[in-house]
């Protein structure tokens, strides 16, 4: 199948570059061309590809493929590009662009009291059932949570949890489980106190998922409760479940660059937790080579200092590992203008397990309360 895509890309290119169309030919060119390329994993190219279809399209084309564009860009790493598409996306859908860092907070905690008064029953309705904004706010607040995941988990968790509530008000099935879904991974965060809640969303998505029965959406359910495991302390549990998620999404479904990219990292957090370093450093090169080939920074930046240092450590070399982590570092700072929460708990972490390694407890205790 993903043979079959790479084709596609091709033939949309020739066309592209070979016809001759009018402005309605060439944008549903352009956009089946982003399409493919986003199925094939090659986000920036995929965004890029989007954005030029702009000027072609009408209002409601332009903002779909805004947020196509900034989806793609946000995935692979590239946040600041991606942020500047989505907002001016989002003020067209009344939806407001997302406050980052801690001043989320007072919205999250909204969001959440809102879920929990309501709970997660809804009215399906059937395809075509609602207004197409509606279902685009859901859309879009979905992607921002997405997008944000990995460089601003606050600003994200108000998405998740927005994305929730507009998808149960909307009562569309696939939307309404893949929200519990990810609202289940997210609230996990709050450790093995919130089990009952995690446990309750994960069993309204599952019921829905079941009826669906589609690849994607096994495979977002199967991410999501690998995710919650992991958060929650199961390690072995939700390195399984990750891991069948990722051979879903892999193997069975195209355009799931963010999925696979969560699923590969909770494999690597629950191995390196459960002190599995060979397995680690294994599953670590398979996915970062060929995730750097499509132009995807994420692996390296989030998991590249955790995973390359502690390969480093257990060859008894901390001195080439701090190098490491130290051109990590620097390589995001000149990459991004605020470093993402992720990537830069990754960095202190590898920072002070060297120090540790090296018998440096002070030294460890102080890059980590500097950080904090």
């Amino acid at each position: 199948r993903r043979e079959h895509v790479l084709r596609a890309a091709e033939l949309y290119r020739l066309a592209l570059d070979h016809g001759s169309w009018n402005d309605t030919q060439r944008l549903s060119l352009l956009t089946r061309l982003g399409d493919a390329l986003a199925n094939r994993g090659r986000c920036v190219d995929a965004a890029r590809t989007y954005l030029q279809g702009v000027p072609l399209a009408g209002s409601a084309e332009r903002l779909e493929l805004h947020r196509r564009a900034a989806t793609q860009y946000m995935i692979s790493g590239h946040v600041d590009r991606g942020l500047a598409s989505m907002n001016r996306a989002l003020r067209a859908v009344d939806v407001r662009p997302p406050v980052r860092g801690w001043s989320a907070m007072p919205s999250l905690v909204l969001q959440r009291s809102l879920l929990r008064l309501l709970g997660t029953g809804f009215r399906p309705t059937s395809a075509g059932g609602n207004p197409p904004e509606t279902l685009a706010r859901v859309d879009f607040c979905h992607s921002v949570a997405m997008c944000l995941y990995k460089t601003d988990t606050v600003g994200a968790s108000t998405f998740v949890s927005l994305a929730c509530l507009l998808a149960l008000d909307s009562g569309d099935p696939l939307r309404v489980a893949r929200a519990l879904a990810m609202e289940a991974a997210n609230t996990a965060g709050g450790g093995s106190e919130v089990r009952r809640q995690v446990e309750r969303h994960l069993t309204a998505s599952e019921a829905i998922v079941r009826r669906l029965d589609t690849p994607y959406m096994w495979g977002i359910f199967r991410l999501a409760r690998g995710m919650a495991c992991l958060f929650m302390g199961d390690f072995a549990e939700g390195v399984n479940a990750t891991l069948t998620a990722e051979e879903i999404l892999r193997t069975r479904c195209v355009g799931t660059e963010w999925e696979l990219s969560t699923a590969n990292e909770g494999v690597l957090w629950g191995l390196y937790w459960m002190g599995e370093i060979q397995r680690l450093n294994r599953h670590y090169e398979r996915v970062s080579r060929a995730a750097e080939a499509r132009g995807n920074i994420v692996y390296r930046f989030n998991l590249g200092s955790v995973a390359v240092s502690t390969r480093l450590l257990e060859h008894d070399r901390p001195r080439q590992a701090h190098a490491e982590v130290d051109r990590l570092w620097d390589d995001m700072r000149r990459h991004y203008n605020r470093l993402p929460d992720v990537s830069f708990l990754q960095c202190v972490t590898s920072r002070a397990n060297i120090e540790l390694y090296g018998g440096h407890g002070p030294r460890a205790w102080q890059i980590v309360s500097e950080a904090w």
